[in-house]
Protein backbone atom coordinates (compact mmCIF):
# COMPACT_ATOMS: atom_id res chain seq x y z
CA UNK A 1 0.00 0.00 0.00
CA UNK A 2 2.08 2.97 -1.25
CA UNK A 3 1.00 6.51 -2.44
CA UNK A 4 -1.23 6.81 -5.43
CA UNK A 5 -0.19 9.87 -7.18
CA UNK A 6 -2.89 9.64 -9.54
CA UNK A 7 -5.17 10.84 -6.55
CA UNK A 8 -6.21 14.22 -6.81
CA UNK A 9 -4.21 14.25 -3.45
CA UNK A 10 -1.30 14.19 -5.83
CA UNK A 11 -1.96 14.96 -9.15
CA UNK A 12 -2.67 18.77 -10.34
CA UNK A 13 -4.16 17.36 -13.91
CA UNK A 14 -6.54 14.78 -12.12
CA UNK A 15 -7.46 18.08 -8.99
CA UNK A 16 -8.48 20.80 -12.00
CA UNK A 17 -10.56 18.32 -13.63
CA UNK A 18 -12.44 17.38 -10.45
CA UNK A 19 -12.49 20.68 -9.77
CA UNK A 20 -14.25 22.94 -12.55
CA UNK A 21 -14.23 25.71 -10.07
CA UNK A 22 -10.90 25.71 -9.15
CA UNK A 23 -10.46 29.27 -9.71
CA UNK A 24 -12.64 30.29 -6.68
CA UNK A 25 -11.44 27.75 -4.45
CA UNK A 26 -8.23 28.39 -4.62
CA UNK A 27 -9.00 32.33 -3.99
CA UNK A 28 -11.01 31.60 -1.06
CA UNK A 29 -8.13 29.36 0.49
CA UNK A 30 -5.45 32.00 -0.33
CA UNK A 31 -7.44 35.16 0.98
CA UNK A 32 -8.44 33.01 4.14
CA UNK A 33 -4.67 31.86 4.35
CA UNK A 34 -3.08 34.94 4.09
CA UNK A 35 -5.36 36.63 6.61
CA UNK A 36 -4.22 34.02 8.87
CA UNK A 37 -0.45 34.68 8.53
CA UNK A 38 -0.86 38.06 8.78
CA UNK A 39 -3.30 37.88 12.27
CA UNK A 40 -0.18 34.74 13.42
CA UNK A 41 2.38 37.28 12.37
CA UNK A 42 0.20 40.06 14.49
CA UNK A 43 -0.34 37.48 17.34
CA UNK A 44 2.74 36.47 17.97
CA UNK A 45 4.25 40.33 18.12
CA UNK A 46 0.80 41.08 20.93
CA UNK A 47 1.42 37.72 22.93
CA UNK A 48 4.93 39.27 24.07
CA UNK A 49 3.93 42.77 23.76
CA UNK A 50 0.41 43.31 24.05
CA UNK A 51 -2.00 43.61 27.40
CA UNK A 52 -3.65 40.19 27.91
CA UNK A 53 -7.20 41.00 26.94
CA UNK A 54 -5.64 41.61 23.27
CA UNK A 55 -3.66 38.80 23.17
CA UNK A 56 -7.21 36.50 23.92
CA UNK A 57 -9.15 37.86 21.49
CA UNK A 58 -6.22 37.66 18.39
CA UNK A 59 -5.44 34.41 20.06
CA UNK A 60 -8.76 33.37 19.66
CA UNK A 61 -9.15 35.08 16.23
CA UNK A 62 -5.76 33.42 14.59
CA UNK A 63 -6.87 29.74 16.12
CA UNK A 64 -10.26 30.20 14.82
CA UNK A 65 -9.11 30.96 10.63
CA UNK A 66 -6.72 28.18 11.18
CA UNK A 67 -9.37 25.83 12.02
CA UNK A 68 -11.36 27.41 8.72
CA UNK A 69 -8.07 26.80 6.62
CA UNK A 70 -7.64 23.18 8.03
CA UNK A 71 -11.32 22.28 6.99
CA UNK A 72 -11.04 24.23 3.41
CA UNK A 73 -7.53 21.93 3.23
CA UNK A 74 -9.31 18.48 4.14
CA UNK A 75 -12.38 19.04 2.56
CA UNK A 76 -12.43 21.47 -0.44
CA UNK A 77 -9.03 21.61 -1.53
CA UNK A 78 -7.55 18.31 -0.86
CA UNK A 79 -4.51 18.42 -2.96
CA UNK A 80 -0.90 18.47 -1.94
CA UNK A 81 1.01 20.85 -4.07
CA UNK A 82 -1.75 23.42 -4.19
CA UNK A 83 -1.83 23.71 -0.35
CA UNK A 84 1.83 24.05 -0.66
CA UNK A 85 1.95 26.42 -3.16
CA UNK A 86 -0.74 28.88 -1.35
CA UNK A 87 1.04 28.30 1.96
CA UNK A 88 4.66 29.54 0.74
CA UNK A 89 3.50 32.55 -0.97
CA UNK A 90 0.71 33.61 1.41
CA UNK A 91 3.42 33.10 4.19
CA UNK A 92 6.15 35.34 1.99
CA UNK A 93 3.51 38.31 1.47
CA UNK A 94 1.50 37.56 5.20
CA UNK A 95 4.57 37.90 7.42
CA UNK A 96 6.13 41.03 5.82
CA UNK A 97 2.25 42.62 5.95
CA UNK A 98 1.81 41.62 9.27
CA UNK A 99 4.74 43.09 10.47
CA UNK A 100 4.51 46.65 8.51
CA UNK A 101 0.53 46.35 10.70
CA UNK A 102 2.40 46.12 13.75
CA UNK A 103 4.64 48.86 13.00
CA UNK A 104 2.01 51.23 11.98
CA UNK A 105 -0.03 50.24 14.98
CA UNK A 106 3.65 50.70 16.89
CA UNK A 107 3.37 53.88 19.47
CA UNK A 108 6.76 56.06 19.66
CA UNK A 109 8.56 55.23 22.55
CA UNK A 110 11.63 57.07 24.59
CA UNK A 111 14.73 55.42 23.99
CA UNK A 112 17.91 55.67 25.51
CA UNK A 113 20.95 55.77 23.25
CA UNK A 114 24.06 55.44 25.22
CA UNK A 115 26.88 56.47 22.69
CA UNK A 116 30.59 57.36 22.49
CA UNK A 117 32.52 59.33 19.71
CA UNK A 118 36.09 60.50 18.53
CA UNK A 119 36.75 63.40 21.01
CA UNK A 120 38.19 65.15 17.75
CA UNK A 121 33.79 64.65 16.57
CA UNK A 122 32.95 65.93 19.94
CA UNK A 123 32.30 69.46 18.79
CA UNK A 124 30.23 68.48 15.56
CA UNK A 125 28.69 65.59 16.92
CA UNK A 126 27.22 67.99 19.43
CA UNK A 127 26.17 71.11 17.31
CA UNK A 128 23.99 68.27 14.78
CA UNK A 129 22.16 67.21 17.62
CA UNK A 130 21.82 70.48 19.04
CA UNK A 131 20.12 71.90 15.33
CA UNK A 132 17.90 68.71 15.12
CA UNK A 133 16.54 69.42 18.42
CA UNK A 134 17.96 66.11 19.57
CA UNK A 135 17.85 65.55 23.15
CA UNK A 136 21.41 64.63 24.57
CA UNK A 137 23.80 64.31 27.62
CA UNK A 138 27.33 64.33 27.87
CA UNK A 139 28.92 62.59 30.89
CA UNK A 140 31.86 64.19 32.09
CA UNK A 141 34.86 61.54 32.56
CA UNK A 142 38.92 61.41 32.75
CA UNK A 143 38.72 60.13 29.09
CA UNK A 144 40.38 62.50 26.78
CA UNK A 145 40.41 59.96 23.53
CA UNK A 146 36.87 59.32 23.81
CA UNK A 147 33.56 61.13 24.22
CA UNK A 148 30.87 59.42 26.08
CA UNK A 149 26.90 61.04 25.85
CA UNK A 150 23.50 59.29 26.36
CA UNK A 151 20.97 60.72 23.34
CA UNK A 152 17.26 60.07 23.72
CA UNK A 153 15.20 59.31 21.08
CA UNK A 154 11.37 60.12 21.12
CA UNK A 155 9.94 59.39 17.76
CA UNK A 156 11.11 57.35 14.49
CA UNK A 157 11.83 60.29 13.34
CA UNK A 158 14.65 61.24 15.42
CA UNK A 159 15.72 57.91 15.63
CA UNK A 160 16.63 58.33 11.80
CA UNK A 161 18.64 61.67 12.51
CA UNK A 162 20.50 60.48 15.36
CA UNK A 163 21.30 57.20 13.34
CA UNK A 164 22.59 59.41 10.18
CA UNK A 165 24.25 61.18 12.72
CA UNK A 166 25.97 58.42 14.10
CA UNK A 167 26.67 56.97 11.10
CA UNK A 168 28.59 59.84 9.70
CA UNK A 169 30.61 60.10 12.50
CA UNK A 170 30.75 56.05 12.93
CA UNK A 171 29.79 56.70 16.60
CA UNK A 172 29.55 52.68 18.22
CA UNK A 173 26.45 52.84 20.12
CA UNK A 174 23.65 50.88 22.27
CA UNK A 175 19.96 51.53 22.43
CA UNK A 176 17.64 50.80 25.79
CA UNK A 177 14.22 50.88 25.85
CA UNK A 178 12.64 51.11 29.74
CA UNK A 179 9.20 48.99 29.63
CA UNK A 180 8.54 49.59 33.34
CA UNK A 181 6.37 51.89 34.41
CA UNK A 182 6.51 53.48 38.73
Amino acid sequence: MGIDLNSPVWSLTKWFEDNPNWLTLIAVFSIAQLINVILSTVKSIILIKGSKKTAVLVNTLSYSISAFITAIIGSVIKNVWITVFVTFITNAIGVYAGLIIVEKFKKDHTWKISATCKAEYWKQVREDLISNNIEFMQIDTSWNKRMPFDVYSNTKEESKIIRKIFKQYKIKYIITESTYVL
